[in-house]
C-alpha cells in the first residue's frame, strides 16, 4: 500500500470522529436560534363595573419567566364599551357590553409576527 494513501484514511478517520464528537456533544446547538419562546399573557379582571377606572395590568411570561417591565401594545375593538386611557395605564368601563382588548407583546428578540392575545372583557351595570 501506498503510504501518502495510509496517512489520507487516517485524516479522514480522524475527521469523521471529530466531526462525530462535536455533533454528539450538541455543538451544532450554538450555531442555531432558539426562536421565540412560548409567550403567555395573565390579565387582570376581566369583568368590569359601569363608570370604574381600573388598573391595566398584564403580566407576560415569556419562557417560563415573568418580564420584568414589558413593552406591550394594547387596543379595544369597541371603544364605545371600555376603553384604555391615554397613557394606557387604565381601562375605562364606559357602558354596559361585552368587548375584547388585543394585547401585543413587542420585543426585539422576537422576530417576524408579535405574540398577541385576544382578552375577552365584560361591563355590568
Amino acid at each position: 500500500m501506498l503510504p501518502w494513501l495510509y496517512g489520507h484514511r487516517l485524516r479522514i478517520a480522524a475527521f469523521t470522529i471529530a466531526v462525530t464528537l462535536l455533533v454528539g456533544c450538541g455543538f451544532d446547538a450554538i450555531f442555531q436560534f432558539p426562536g421565540p419562546g412560548d409567550v403567555h399573557f395573565v390579565f387582570g379582571d376581566t369583568v368590569l363595573t359601569r363608570g370604574t377606572t381600573v388598573p391595566f395590568v398584564v403580566t407576560v411570561i415569556a419562557g417560563g419567566t415573568a418580564l420584568a417591565r414589558p413593552h406591550v401594545t394594547a387596543f379595544t375593538y369597541n371603544a364605545a364599551v371600555f376603553t384604555l386611557t391615554t397613557g394606557g395605564d387604565s381601562l375605562v368601563a364606559l357602558r354596559n357590553g361585552q368587548d375584547s382588548i388585543n394585547i401585543r407583546f413587542l420585543s426585539s428578540l422576537l422576530t417576524g409576527v408579535a405574540a398577541d392575545t385576544v382578552i375577552h372583557v365584560r361591563v355590568k351595570p
